[in-house]
């Protein structure tokens, strides 16, 4: 089968697509037909050599496909399911899994084997794909979409009718931090440093939006109210970029 194959990062071209043998799922693993896969800031740091991974290695996390075999073990998928991983496989049955707070998993391990025609995964990372979703987009669904719903909802505890400021909405978590606030049922005010995203964020979801800038706070305040939060609840700062810009203090800040 062919895979892209990291085998010397922080060179150009780093990645190299080569022939290699299809892998068998062994206990507690299932191999997966590879249709989509995501491109994601992790992918780039494991690239340019900044985290430290076994090398050769098939980078990608952001999968979705059709599982084809499994190995001993599992009963959560089955041969033809539509699934897509998480960004992180556990144990499945310690206390942290069983409380919702798997990602603190004493077994935990990241995804990696989508940048291929095949991925051996394990079935603690699997999803399974409704029939009504595209399952190219569910690819991106636990890293870009989760990561913004975990802030939000998890870390955040927002409710709704709050006020939720995302910082960076025009990229790639921020976009979907700005759907996922809409569908917490807060009031999304979108800041993005290029204006001629303004009208797709509030076909997103976005209630207010704000082009950054050295008036960026002051208007936030004036679509806030001037308070920079609402007048009953709080308002969440979610920050998705490395913007350093001087505002009032929200409440709390979770970070994407």
């Amino acid at each position: 089968m062919r895979a892209a194959v990291l085998n010397r990062p922080g060179r150009p071209g780093a990645v190299d697509l080569a022939e290699v043998d299809r892998p068998r799922p062994g206990a507690g693993e299932v191999l997966v037909q590879v249709v989509a896969c995501g491109v994601c800031g992790h992918d780039q740091a494991d690239r340019a050599g900044l985290l430290e991974i076994p090398l050769p290695a098939v980078l990608g996390h952001e999968i979705s496909g059709i599982v084809v075999e499994t190995g001993a073990g599992v009963t959560r998928v089955v041969p033809g399911d539509r699934v897509a991983t998480a960004q992180f496989a556990t144990c499945g049955h310690c206390a942290r899994c069983t409380s919702g707070d798997e990602l603190r998993c004493p077994e935990r391990s990241f995804t990696y084997g989508g940048y291929a025609e095949y991925a051996v995964l394990r079935a603690t990372s699997l999803l399974t794909v409704p029939p009504e979703l595209d399952i190219v987009a569910t690819s991106v669904v636990a890293c870009a979409v989760g990561t913004g719903l975990q802030a939000l909802r998890t870390r955040a505890g927002l409710r709704p009718g709050e006020t939720v400021l995302v910082t960076g909405a025009g990229g790639g978590l921020g976009l979907h931090g700005v759907q996922v606030g809409a569908a917490l049922g807060a009031r999304v005010v979108a800041l993005t440093g290029d204006p001629d995203k303004a009208d797709g964020l509030r076909e997103l979801g976005a209630h207010e939006d704000v082009v950054a800038g050295d008036g960026a706070w002051q208007a936030v305040l004036e679509v806030t109210g001037g308070t920079g939060r609402t007048s009953s609840s709080t308002t969440w700062a979610i920050p998705t970029s490395s913007d350093r810009l001087s505002a009032p203090s929200p409440t709390a800040a979770a970070t994407c």
